[in-house]
């Protein structure tokens, strides 16, 4: 809730007209809290409070009922590209003037039961050991406005957006062109990467 409205502060913006968030595994720490209770409890006298937290659209609805929005609210559940998702939706919309402005986020957190038993299984690296289809896990909130009006608050354009499943020099290339670019006229390339260990990844 602080990171949308730090940018929604700084977008001058009280009341954005849409909130697009994507999350790959929603509020794990509520979902693994709602778990626990249910074994310690026999799956008996339950409160739901945990569970109702522990939805994906939690933080994109409290979002909403903190800052009175009842306009568009969607969040993305597409694993790896959720907000990604989140971001194309908002993207679309605002090419087709459906809206004016979008809230867009992405969130994730780190639910320690869930890590640890991903671990066993080999599907999350350790500290100490990459696994042959282990991946890095991270977790953080981000979020930006896009507008369809340039403001003196506007840090940048977003021109266009290309969701791939493969990393190849290819595809990139084909983008750039779709766009009357070619490689000389990027001065940065941003690639996400689980093939080091979590202390070398970045």
């Amino acid at each position: 809730i602080y990171t949308a409205h730090f940018a929604l502060e700084e977008a001058h913006i009280a009341v954005p007209q849409a909130i697009i968030t994507g999350t790959g595994l929603g509020c794990l720490v509520d979902s693994e809290k709602f778990l626990e209770l249910l074994l310690e409890n026999n799956e008996s006298y339950l409160t739901p409070t945990s569970f109702i937290q522990s939805t994906h659209n939690t933080v994109g609805g409290q979002i909403a009922l903190h800052l009175g929005c009842k306009g568009y609210n969607f969040t993305y559940v597409h694993q790896n590209s959720s907000f990604e998702s989140a971001l194309l939706d908002g993207f679309l919309q605002i090419k087709a003037e459906e809206v004016e402005n979008a809230l867009i986020g992405g969130i994730d957190e780190v639910g320690k039961t869930t890590i640890i038993n991903q671990q066993v299984a080999e599907l999350v690296n350790t500290a100490d050991t990459v696994f042959e289809k282990g991946i890095n896990t991270g977790e953080g909130a981000t979020f930006f406005v896009l507008d369809q009006h340039q403001t003196q608050t506007s840090y940048a354009e977003l021109v266009d957006i290309h969701i791939s499943n493969t990393k190849t020099k290819t595809s990139l290339v084909d983008f750039l062109k779709q766009n009357s670019l070619t490689a000389k006229d990027i001065d940065l390339v941003f690639v996400g990467s689980c093939d080091l260990p979590v202390d070398q990844q970045y």
